[in-house]
């Protein structure tokens, strides 16, 4: 009987297996397309992060002023990515 439970059951949990690959995949390439885009923020940015500092900007505000432009882009990612589903 088990033989016979294991047969029914591979293909179903090769399946299995393999989405939860593929969803590995796709998690792991968009934290390192977000990683990317935040990078190049603050790249493009440098100097006036820079400037800011020396004008006696917190750390925390900075951050903040950083952290804010990314959770923009990222809620623009989902509202568009929720219109194209729709679509």
């Amino acid at each position: 009987m088990d033989r016979i439970v294991n047969q029914e059951l591979a293909r179903p949990r090769f399946t299995m297996w393999l989405l939860g690959i593929f969803a590995g995949a796709a998690l792991l390439l968009a934290a390192v397309g977000i990683y990317g885009v935040i990078a190049y923020s603050v790249v493009r940015r440098t100097r006036e992060i820079g400037i800011r500092m020396a004008l006696g900007a917190r750390q925390s505000s900075v951050l903040g002023m950083v952290a804010g432009k990314a959770l923009a882009l990222a809620a623009a990612g989902v509202v568009l990515g929720t219109i194209g589903h729709w679509l």
